[in-house]
Formats: structure tokens, sequence, C-alpha cells
């Protein structure tokens, strides 16, 4: 099979997984316009206190970072270059991408509506899978309701793939089934890999599925220029935006589209069935949740910065 036939096999495989397709390459003009919110995010007025997710959490340290690719390397997008290095304060994240377990929590608490396919979860069998389907308006409202809210795309970007500048989470190498779940075709929640299963294709901060498995929602609008003009300490993203960003690929992807820096840019409305998210935290609020979602000051075990 040709590249250019593996490429148009990722497409269509995203396309059937979506209520709205992503689009298909890094033209500006394959964006479209927001329509407005089919999803609604429900009865979520207030932050949670820390107590409502037992989704332990690492602690990303203050440093610098290479964002993006090098203009002209391997499969390197216009939109992922020009390479810089960026600094970031220190941050939480949450080891896992957000379950059905959890995000059924949210649900029985909130009047949201449900995600894509959410008629397909068996909670007996599905409680580690993660949730997909979820509009990115739905994902800001789980982590604001748990206290927590989603990591800005630089963010992300360094809790997947530290300060070396690797291209996975895991260092250089191709994804193998022991690393990403990615080239499968929906087949119900089994599709995905529970959560926290690949030792293998940890980041170098602990975290799971950085790459494969679902992608992720953050929470920057999505522009193809931002990286020529955004500013090298915590950036936050366009202030306004047509599309929004996913990060990691997910199963239907390619190799190539789990590689750290790539970003893929659907609308914020999209509700696919190889979407779904994880949330952070500014390191200053310390009640976050450790192993058992006992609210505590601990912090999980991270390498140093490089």
């Amino acid at each position: 099979m040709t590249r250019w036939s593996m490429m148009l096999l990722s497409f269509l495989l995203s396309i059937v997984s979506c209520t709205a397709p992503p689009p298909k390459d890094d033209s500006p003009s394959t964006l479209e316009t927001a329509t407005p919110m089919t999803a609604q995010s429900g009865n979520v007025t207030l932050p949670g206190d820390g107590s409502r997710t037992s989704v332990p959490m690492a602690v990303i340290p203050a440093g610098d970072f290479p964002m993006g690719s090098v203009r002209g390397s391997t499969h390197a997008q216009r939109s992922e270059g020009p390479q810089r290095m960026v600094y970031l304060d220190a941050f939480h994240m949450d080891i896992y991408e957000v379950t059905t377990q959890e995000y059924a929590k949210f649900l029985a608490a909130t009047s949201s509506d449900t995600p894509a396919a959410w008629h397909q979860v068996d909670p007996s069998k599905h409680a580690d899978r993660p949730v997909v389907g979820v509009a990115w308006e739905q994902a800001v409202a789980y982590c604001h309701w748990v206290g927590k809210r989603l990591p800005t795309e630089a963010e992300w970007e360094k809790g997947a793939r530290g300060t070396d500048g690797r291209v996975y989470p895991w260092g250089n190498e191709t994804p193998a089934s022991d690393r990403a779940t990615l080239q499968q075709r929906w087949d119900g929640y089994e599709t995905t890999s529970p959560v926290g299963s690949l030792e293998a294709g940890k980041s170098p901060y602990g975290l799971y599925d950085m790459a494969g498995n679902v992608m992720e929602w953050v929470s920057d609008w999505y522009d193809p220029q931002y990286y020529d003009t955004a500013p090298s300490a915590n950036p936050r993203g366009p202030e306004t935006g047509k599309a929004g960003i996913v990060r990691g690929g997910g199963w239907g992807f390619l190799p190539a589209d789990a590689r750290s820096a790539r970003r893929i840019y659907p609308p914020r409305e999209t509700m696919c069935k190889n979407i779904g998210f994880r949330c952070a935290k500014d390191a200053g609020d310390m009640t976050m949740p450790v192993d058992g979602g006992i609210p505590s000051s601990k912090t999980v075990s991270v390498l140093p910065e490089g």
C-alpha cells in the first residue's frame, strides 16, 4: 500500500467515527466555521473540590522544552513549525485519559447530554476504557466539574514528549501495538485499550496513552500560523478561531498522526468516536487527587527536568 493510499484510508476511517469529520490536511482552507453546539454542558456551575475523581495526576516541572517540528523534517506539517523553545510553569496532568466510569459520575450529577456512542457502553466491561464522542464543550464542563481544566496545547505536548525533542512519548521508534492503539476500525468500546495498559507507551512523566487510543482535546483554538508569533512563555493559543485542536492520534489513524507534535483540528462541536480527553490543573492548587482519590498535597514521582 502506498503512502497516499494509507493516508486516504486513515481519513476515511476518521470520517465514519464522527458526527462532523475532521479536516484531512493542514491547509487553512479546510477549516470549517463552527456551528452552535448540539451537546449541552448541563448544570455545571461550580468546580469540583478534588473529591469527585480518583484519577491520579503527575506534576510536570517548570522549564523549557522544544515545541513543534523542524520544518522539512520527516512527516512534519506546516502548522507544526517553526520548532521553538517554550517555557511552561509547573502544572499537573492526569496520568490517564478520562474513562467511561469517571464520566458516568459526571452525567449522573449533571443534566449534560451524553456523548456519541454512549449507548454502547457496558459498565461491566468498559469502565476502564476512555470515554469517546465527547465534544470540546463537554470536555471543558467535565474538567470544571472535577476542579480541573483542559491542558493547553503546549502543556499537552510537553507532557507527551518531555524536554529532549523525541518524536513519540517513548522515544523515536515507530509505534507498535504494545505502545499505541492505532489503525483499528470501530467495533464498539472494545476498539480502544483500557487506559494505562500499555506500559511501553508511557511518556517521560509517566502519562499513559499520549499516543494512540483516542485523540485528546486541548483548550486552544487552532491557527496554522500561531507558532510564528506565539509567546515563548506559557502560550495559551489564539483568542478566537474556527476550529479546536486534538492531540495524540487515535485508533483509525496512522503512526505519523500519533507524533507528539501533530496538530489535528476538528471543529469544537465534533463528536468523534476516536476523540476523548484528559484534564490538567495549575501546580499552585495542591488539592489534587492521588491514589484512592483522596485530596492531598502529595505528587506523583516524575523524571527530573532535563
